[in-house]
């Protein structure tokens, strides 16, 4: 553990005195402070420090403990690997909940608190990613026009795809098919 998680945990634990015992706002305040360290040790450029205050706060505002959270979020990375379960247009956050066999709510906290983003991104990355790989496949993929490979990894409209796809790699799809053929052309 870094200085800073540690510095960051005496602080906390010097500040939890202060608040009221049997307040029934405690387990909030200790949450709002824990919340404000994580924060201090992310802008400080910290991020261990972070990741390790944001598991104490984790393990405060559920009833996951940190290696519970860890297995879940490792469970969620595995699932998103998988390209056929992930570009099924029917997938969800319920849906990858059911393969990991809790609430969808505690699947959404873990991926929120331990990955640092919502599902929707999150998803959206992985697709993406997949799009990547067909549109520079033109091997298997180079018959198909975009629409289809979007469709083809989970995207119910063209429009959602592109946005999509400029938001995560800078380019249009056919501005990144484009450039990879001209770059593969070199």
């Amino acid at each position: 553990m870094s200085g800073n998680y540690n510095q960051a945990l005496a602080m906390f634990n010097s500040m939890k005195p202060l608040i009221p015992q049997g307040d029934l706002l405690a387990p909030k305040y200790e949450l709002i402070i824990l919340s404000a360290i994580a924060d201090t040790c992310k802008e400080l450029g910290d991020y261990a420090a972070a990741i390790e205050t944001a598991s104490l706060l984790l393990d405060l505002s559920s009833n996951l403990t940190a290696p519970e959270s860890k297995r879940i979020a490792d469970s969620v990375l595995q699932i998103m690997g998988n390209t056929e379960i992930i570009t099924d247009p029917g997938f969800s956050l319920a849906v990858l909940a059911e393969h990991i066999g809790r609430s969808a709510k505690v699947v959404s906290q873990v991926v929120n608190e331990t990955l640092g983003k919502n599902f929707k991104t999150l998803l959206g990355e992985y697709r993406i990613r997949e799009a990547c790989v067909r549109l520079l496949d033109t091997d298997t993929y180079g018959q198909y026009t975009i629409e289809h490979i979007a469709e083809s990894v989970g995207f119910n409209s063209r429009s959602n795809f592109s946005v999509t796809f400029k938001k995560i790699t800078g380019l249009t799809p056919a501005q990144f098919q484009k450039s990879s053929i001209s770059d593969s052309g070199d």
